[in-house]
């Protein structure tokens, strides 16, 4: 199966069968939209996105389409994400469905996915950077992290699965 990476500022549907990639995520957001059929959207959101990069804004965007996803993952650096929001331009004026977004947690409610949402920070196992996937272990879907500097394998507890 193929691994579809996103990187950094990008967006990206990825087929069913198709392994989903984040590379590099420290302080970034990866956001994943799983559908029914296991398709996923994604987007890989930087505090401070560079052209051509995309902001979180217009990754919202391309995850806030028909049909909506079963459940919304938004994996990452939470904390800074949160801490710093009223001092990120791309947060301070940040709009979904014509609510005013005020958090990483708000995104998930903006979109429509109320409880079908993990919102995890991954520096609850340790500062550092991981490689994030949506894959497949022995024909079941499974989620995971890598981290860069050691090769250690980690999970989201509760949700091994996606």
């Amino acid at each position: 199966m193929p691994i579809i990476s996103i990187t950094e500022g990008q967006t990206n549907t990825v087929n069913p069968a198709d392994t989903l990639l984040y590379p590099g995520i420290n302080s970034c957001l990866a956001l994943t939209a799983v559908l029914s059929d296991a398709t996923r959207r994604g987007g890989h959101a930087v505090l401070f996105p560079q052209a051509p990069q995309q902001d979180l804004q217009q990754i919202c965007n391309f995850l806030n389409v028909q049909p909506k996803g079963d459940m919304l993952y938004i994996l990452g650096d939470i904390t800074t994400w949160n801490t710093n929001w009223d001092g990120l331009p791309q947060c301070q004026n940040l709009v979904i469905n014509g609510q005013q977004v005020d958090s990483v947690e708000a995104i998930a409610d903006a979109l429509g996915y109320g409880d079908n949402r993990i919102v995890f920070d991954i520096y609850t196992w340790e500062t550092a950077t991981y490689n994030i996937y949506f894959g497949f272990e022995e024909e079941q879907r499974k989620l995971w992290a890598i981290r860069t500097s050691d090769g250690s394998r980690h999970t989201i507890p509760q949700h091994e699965y996606w």
